[in-house]
């Protein structure tokens, strides 16, 4: 089940990277559009049951000179209730890519909540660092 919540999250994120190649010009403005991904993931306070989870990223894209930034807000509910914000910060350069990311989400009705955090740092092409939590915080 691990893998099929990081590979959930990291799927959107990575599906949100490849869009990079269409970066804009150094002198023009951030390129901004909006994605809406839907897939089957862990439910991180009903184990091992899973839940469908539908997020919207607001994506603002921006390249100068050899560097792109992509910036990422994002909202995101589940059929199980649970709601709430997202954000990503990706910086590639011609050999790395450092990406940090955290959505939190409530269950109102409930009283739960669960987060997803990470950090991804890869240097030509190796992952060096990879961190991930996704963590259920039960009893609001």
């Amino acid at each position: 089940m691990h893998h099929m919540r990081r590979g959930g999250i990291l799927l959107g994120l990575a599906m949100l990277a490849t869009m990079i190649t269409v970066a804009p010009a150094a002198a023009d403005p951030p390129v901004e559009f909006t994605q809406t991904d839907t897939f089957e993931d862990l439910n991180p306070c009903d184990p091992p049951n899973t839940h469908q989870v539908t997020i919207t990223f607001n994506v603002k894209l921006h390249e100068h000179e050899k560097n792109t930034v992509l910036i990422v807000d994002s909202w995101a509910t589940t059929d199980t209730g649970f709601e709430g914000p997202g954000h990503e910060t990706t910086v590639l350069t011609e050999d790395n890519q450092l990406t940090t990311f955290n959505f939190v989400q409530a269950n109102p009705a409930t009283g739960e909540k669960y987060t997803v955090k990470g950090n991804i740092k890869i240097v030509q092409g190796e992952v060096q660092v990879d961190s991930f939590t996704f963590n259920c915080v039960k009893d609001l």
